[in-house]
């Protein structure tokens, strides 16, 4: 879990694209490797980071997967 009830995290697309470079951001670290996960919980549902990158929107970070 990245986001927690007492702190939640939500990143913009800047911030999004830093962490998808492999790059921290708002005390979230990068991807390091290909396998990565982090997901999102946006508008239009929950989203892998590189999708919303894509789809340039933001949103909840909930967790990641390694």
């Amino acid at each position: 879990m990245v986001s927690k009830p007492k702190r939640r995290i939500t990143l913009d697309v800047e911030s999004l694209r830093r962490i998808v470079r492999g790059d921290e951001a708002y005390h979230v670290a990068g991807l390091r490797s290909p396998g990565e996960s982090l997901y999102l919980s946006t508008d239009k549902g929950i989203m892998e980071a590189r999708e919303c990158v894509e789809k340039k929107m933001g949103g909840l970070v909930l967790c990641r997967v390694l």
